[in-house]
């Protein structure tokens, strides 16, 4: 997510300024996200919506996506999934 490469970038000593720049030019995070998400969903396609929820929730935080970004995400995810 951008807050794990951000991170990462200026770790590396490149300004907050160009970081922040070129990433809002690059990244659609909610679009990461939801692939990302996808992708592993696959693993966890027995479990409840609860146990879903969590487990979602975590992986995507981890990853560096903001929270408000991964529960919209992970709602959206258990809303067209149970229809």
């Amino acid at each position: 997510g951008r807050i794990a490469i951000e991170l990462d970038l200026l770790q590396k000593g490149i300004s907050k300024e160009f970081i922040e720049e070129v990433l809002n030019l690059v990244i659609n995070e909610e679009l990461a996200a939801k692939d990302i998400l996808e992708k592993k969903s696959r693993h966890w396609k027995n479990l409840s919506n609860l146990e879903f929820r969590k487990m979602a929730t975590g992986f995507l935080m981890r990853r560096g996506f903001e929270y408000s970004l991964v529960k919209k995400i992970v709602e959206k995810y258990i809303t067209v999934d149970i229809s």
